[in-house]
């Protein structure tokens, strides 16, 4: 019985999705591949944009706003976007999601042009996770990162501070996490932050500076390595 409900729950999204396309999607600028579900979703994107979804993938309860041109959105096949929220004002920006990708919560703002988000194969997110991409910036996220809730990452402060020449000191900056890492809840990464393969991010943590050496545990605020030489599994052992 359970099985049949979900082949019916999921024809009933997937001729949503169409019906919803049909309807609305005068739009060419948006591009579904088989199976690709758009449910109770909505989307204001112009034509001189491109999004596309991946086979398979499913974007649910999620809202799309593109204000600007030459914008790309891409989801790979295989990937599960919930209860989010993308927001692009500006021009030649760049969101590629991978595949197998699991993201709950995402709000993404994306601010001025030339910012790039990149998100790895298989990487999942648990909760809410905010996103602020400005001034040209990247953030880039590897393959099979586990991120929990409640978490914060932005290339910028969002406002000038400067010296007593009037000379701005807290210019943007893109951040870097590498393959295989666990970002604790409530963590925040900061403009400049990079974190490297296999790394532990505890929960409350505040990243502000570049860790080279992978394979380590990192906490505080400012975050500061506490322990090297470990590995991590989504498993309990």
């Amino acid at each position: 019985m359970r099985i049949l409900i979900k082949k019916i729950f999921y024809t009933f999204k997937k001729l949503w999705t169409y019906f919803y396309f049909l309807i609305n999607c005068k739009n060419k600028a948006i591009f579904l591949k088989k199976g690709a579900i758009f449910f109770k979703s909505k989307f204001k994107v112009k034509k001189d944009n491109e999004i596309i979804i991946g086979t398979d993938s499913q974007i649910i309860r999620t809202k799309l706003l593109i204000k600007g041109t030459n914008n790309v959105v891409y989801v790979s096949d295989n990937t599960k976007i919930y209860d989010s929220k993308i927001i692009i004002k500006g021009d030649n920006n760049r969101v590629v999601i991978g595949e197998k990708v699991q993201l709950v919560n995402l709000q993404l703002i994306i601010e001025h042009c030339g910012n790039e988000l990149s998100i790895g194969d298989k990487t999942t997110s648990s909760g809410l996770i905010e996103m602020y991409i400005k001034e040209g910036k990247k953030v880039i996220i590897g393959k099979d990162c586990m991120l929990s809730r409640d978490i914060i990452i932005r290339t910028s402060d969002g406002h000038s501070i400067v010296n007593d020449r009037n000379k701005r000191i807290n210019y943007s900056d893109s951040v870097i996490v590498e393959d295989r890492v666990w970002i604790g809840q409530r963590a925040m990464l900061m403009k400049g932050a990079k974190i490297t393969d296999n790394t532990v991010v505890a929960a409350g943590s505040t990243v502000t500076k570049k860790f080279e050496s992978g394979n380590i545990i990192i906490a505080g605020n400012p975050a500061k390595q506490v322990r090297e030489k470990i590995s991590w599994s989504r498993k309990l052992l």
